[in-house]
């Protein structure tokens, strides 16, 4: 079939129309540093302004973008319970086959499929805001707190009740 047939049929498609087709994103090949590159940071951009909207991100530049989005990403997936219920009922709110939907998706494709924190493609900086994040995630998670708090008032109260 020629253009002119595919004209005819519907199936026609500028050159304007085209859209240029992504490259694959090859698995563990990318970390943190390399999203704030063209190939990733649409991804990112799209689930931040997806996420939480245009204009919490006014003015902050691709580092502080993609900052954000791993600090989110981290805390989500280092199971924050804040974190992980906020990010449920974002989930909960989207329509299902939804264009945004579809966003989400491909970002937690994107943060899926970095690098390991600990692989040869991180740096050593990588590394050290990567264990920070999940660290802080866990540490300041109210369950932990609440949790290590009780812990605490048993051991305490258990210890006072054996010593008399």
């Amino acid at each position: 079939m020629g253009a002119f047939d595919d004209y005819l049929s519907g199936t026609f498609v500028s050159e304007e129309q085209k859209q240029p087709v992504p490259e694959p994103i090859e698995v563990g090949t990318y970390s943190q540093n390399d999203l704030v590159d063209d190939k990733y940071f649409g991804t990112v951009n799209n689930y931040m302004q997806t996420r939480f909207g245009v204009d919490e991100f006014r003015g902050d530049d691709r580092e502080e973008i993609v900052n954000k989005f791993l600090n989110n990403m981290r805390g989500f997936s280092g199971g924050n319970s804040v974190r992980a219920v906020g990010e449920v009922a974002f989930l909960n709110s989207l329509e299902d086959d939804s264009e945004e939907l579809s966003t989400v998706g491909k970002a937690y494709e994107l943060f899926e499929n970095m690098a390991g924190v600990f692989s040869g493609e991180t740096t050593a900086g990588e590394k050290l805001e990567a264990v920070g994040d999940y660290a802080r995630t866990t540490l300041v998670d109210p369950v932990n707190l609440v949790g290590f708090g009780i812990g605490k008032l048993f051991t305490g109260t258990g210890s006072k009740v054996l010593l008399n």
